[in-house]
């Protein structure tokens, strides 16, 4: 937008239906962008919350988590809806009462998504908690590969999902349409190179897909039910798996 229009002024706003709508913003502008970029982050911030709200993250325990540590996004506020009709077990799931007072009316929306607190106390969203898997023995959010991957000059589209092809081998693999006309095998040996300067081992896609376009759902998102496998022979991978606890340890220690 500020290359179109250098003038214009940028905001991110972020909310969910129940708690209705807008509930934080974040004004994007060349200093931040500039911040981002040296920290290396991908995603813009979702900001702080407007008047009387409170994007607060917190942990598996429901307790605060800290700077850059991932955990979920709840949102606090008063102007939260009164739950879901008819559904009185999915409403107390979702609205609770605010962990660190004993005001009952001090309620907290708890969204899903994943987050985490930036120094200047803003939010930074990265995903959907359903979006979230385990890979020996790391957790991975299939949304930060998604964020570097369309972060890449040549690449327009792309989406990440999970497979678990046996009970021992899950794997990334990375769908992603490309701007221009290029040959694929370089530019897969590029791709590869690209990820591992911007994301740890772990979470390095071990299979990748080129498509000519996606196939999207009714309401436009990618349809991640219709995506094509690659060809993989996995009966021709030799797995050996640990035989006593010891091996396991090892294992567990050398993952």
């Amino acid at each position: 937008f500020k290359q179109i229009a250098s003038n214009v002024k940028c905001v991110n706003f972020y909310g969910t239906t129940e708690t209705p709508q807008a509930k934080s913003y974040q004004i994007i502008d060349s200093k931040l962008i500039q911040k981002l970029k040296e920290k290396n982050i991908q995603a813009i911030p979702v900001g702080k919350g407007i008047n009387d709200v409170q994007l607060v993250v917190l942990n598996s325990e429901q307790k605060l988590s800290r700077i850059d540590e991932n955990g979920e996004i709840y949102i606090r506020s008063p102007y939260l809806s009164l739950g879901y009709l008819n559904d009185d077990d999915l409403t107390t799931e979702r609205f609770i009462q605010n962990p660190f007072n004993q005001n009952s009316k001090d309620r907290l929306y708890k969204t899903g998504d994943i987050g985490r607190f930036l120094s200047d106390g803003t939010v930074i969203h990265l995903g959907r908690m359903d979006n979230q898997i385990k890979i020996r023995g790391y957790r991975i959010e299939l949304n930060e590969i998604e964020v570097v991957l369309k972060s890449h000059e040549n690449i327009s589209q792309s989406t990440v999902i999970a497979v678990e092809f046996s009970e021992s081998d899950k794997r990334i693999i990375a769908y992603y349409v490309l701007k221009n006309n290029i040959d694929e095998q370089i530019f897969e040996s590029e791709l590869k190179n690209y990820l591992m300067r911007l994301l740890p081992f772990f979470m390095i896609p071990q299979h990748f897909v080129k498509l000519e376009k996606f196939i999207l759902t009714p309401n436009g998102k990618i349809d991640k039910n219709v995506l094509p496998m690659p060809n993989i022979n996995t009966d021709s991978i030799d797995i050996n798996l640990p035989k006593d606890e010891l091996s396991q340890k090892l294992t567990e220690i050398f993952s």
